[in-house]
């Protein structure tokens, strides 16, 4: 374990604002293994993987 998989790591979206609606805000969520990164300004939630961003079920 390396100092950056410590519980005080905060992680970032790889994105700033929604893909969707463009707002900012988006919060970090876990669905089994995958990260999703939810809107709260449409309700969206999106996943990426190699480098591709998915729009999810919420």
């Amino acid at each position: 374990m390396t100092s950056s998989d410590t519980a005080d790591s905060v992680f970032f979206p790889p994105f700033d604002t929604c893909p969707g609606c463009r707002a900012a805000g988006l919060t970090v969520t876990a669905a089994g293994d995958q990260a999703r990164f939810c809107c709260p300004a449409c309700r969206a939630c999106w996943h990426v993987d190699l480098g591709w961003v998915h729009q999810v079920e919420p």
